[in-house]
């Protein structure tokens, strides 16, 4: 619907949309601007987690896990580095 607008620019609104840049290149059209706001949501949550002492200070390598209640192919195929765990609810 948007690409049916016309629109200009697109404002990524969530952590998560910057995964989906390359593929919105695709899609897109070349003239459409995309808007990243991770980078800003980052440097404040940095300063929040700074300002109440609840920065780890250790430069600690993080242990990342996903999980899913779908297909764990599917998932794998977007994080193909990461351990994925299927859950059965």
């Amino acid at each position: 619907p948007m690409l049916n607008k016309n629109i200009d620019y697109l404002v990524l609104g969530c952590s998560h949309y910057p995964y989906l840049i390359p593929l919105l290149h695709e899609l897109l059209p070349k003239d459409v601007v995309i808007i990243d706001s991770g980078e800003a949501v980052a440097r404040q949550t940095k300063n929040v987690l700074q300002r109440l002492s609840l920065l780890e200070k250790a430069q600690k390598k993080a242990s990342i896990r996903f999980y899913t209640n779908r297909s764990e192919e599917i998932l794998k195929n977007f994080v193909p580095e990461f351990p994925v765990k299927y859950l059965d609810f």
